[in-house]
Order: C-alpha cells, then sequence, then structure tokens
C-alpha cells in the first residue's frame, strides 16, 4: 500500500491518502488531491478533524473490503455527518430522524442489521448498503440518490425527478470523488 502525507494549514491536520491498492503506482505517480477534496478537508472544525482522524483507517478499510471507489464512503460520510460529534453520538438529529456518522434511519440501519449510533458498524454498513445500492441500480449516481433520496422513489421516478437537494448532493459528491 502506497500513502502519501499532507498537512493543512490553521488545524495542523495531517490527511493520509492511501491508493494503488488496485494498482501498481509508484509514489511519485500518485495522484493529487482535487482541490474540491482539500476545500472540504479544509473545512473540517478541530472536532471534526479529529473525529475524521478517528474514523479515517475504519473508512478505507470499509471501501477496500466492499469495492467501493477511493474516497466515495469518506465523502458520503462528510456530507452526512461532517465528522460533527453531535451528529455521530445522536445528540443532533436530522430533520427526518436519520442518526449517526452516516445518517441512517433507524428502521434502514435496523433492516440492515447494525446500530446507527455505532459508527464502526454504521461505516461498514453503510458501505455494504452503497455496494447493494450500485448493484441494484448501475450507476454510483443513482447509487447516491437512493442513499439520498431511497432506492424506491430512485426506481419510480428516475434520477432525473430527485428534489435539488438529492441532485445536489449526488453532483457534489461524483465531482469531488471522480465517480459518475
Amino acid at each position: 500500500m502506497r500513502a502519501r502525507w499532507w498537512i493543512l494549514g490553521g488545524l495542523g491536520l495531517v490527511v493520509l491518502v492511501v491508493w494503488s491498492r488496485r494498482a501498481s503506482a509508484s509514489v511519485d505517480a500518485a495522484p493529487l488531491l482535487t482541490d474540491n477534496v482539500m476545500d472540504w478537508i479544509n473545512n473540517l472544525t478541530q472536532d471534526s478533524a479529529a473525529n475524521e482522524a478517528l474514523y479515517r483507517d475504519a473508512i478505507a478499510a470499509a471501501e477496500f473490503q466492499y469495492s467501493l471507489p477511493e474516497g466515495l464512503l469518506h465523502r458520503v460520510l462528510y456530507q452526512e455527518s461532517r465528522f460533527r460529534s453531535d451528529i455521530i453520538t445522536g445528540a443532533t438529529a436530522s430533520p427526518a430522524g436519520a442518526l449517526g456518522i452516516a445518517q441512517f434511519m433507524p428502521a434502514t440501519a435496523a433492516e440492515l442489521g447494525f446500530n446507527p449510533l455505532d459508527p464502526y458498524a454504521s461505516i461498514s454498513g453503510s458501505a455494504r448498503y452503497l455496494r447493494d445500492l450500485r448493484k441494484q441500480t448501475n450507476s454510483w449516481a443513482e447509487a447516491l440518490a437512493a442513499y439520498n433520496w431511497g432506492i424506491g422513489n430512485v426506481k419510480r421516478k428516475g434520477l432525473a425527478a430527485a428534489p435539488a437537494e438529492t441532485k445536489s448532493y449526488v453532483a457534489g459528491i461524483t465531482a469531488d470523488v471522480g465517480v459518475a
């Protein structure tokens, strides 16, 4: 496994990016983070940065285990919780009632077999769920829309009929991670 470290100003946050677990590129040939990804990493608060660092290895392991594009799960979890402690612990729920680092509805988490307030279980569960949504939709954009808006809505109405919030969610994540 190859890695490159970045030290980001302001917070003294160290970011480790791991790549080439599926390729044999050299360290010098490694791609740099896009400006968009750097922007959302730079926007982490100190609390969020500590949480992001705490869960980074689990996120990378889940991406690898479930064959997700590198950075996709990390970006989804950032979008869902901003790695804020109050969201991860459930002290703050979404207006719809979603909980935890991956913002699962309690019924969905129960159906998938984990507690949404257990961050490690949610990280693994969200990776597995994204993989399964991708298998059902055949595209990462539709899988992300299903994660945000519900698989039933995506199947019945299609991505074109998604609300603006879902379209923005999908566009932001796919642009930052570089998946279509």
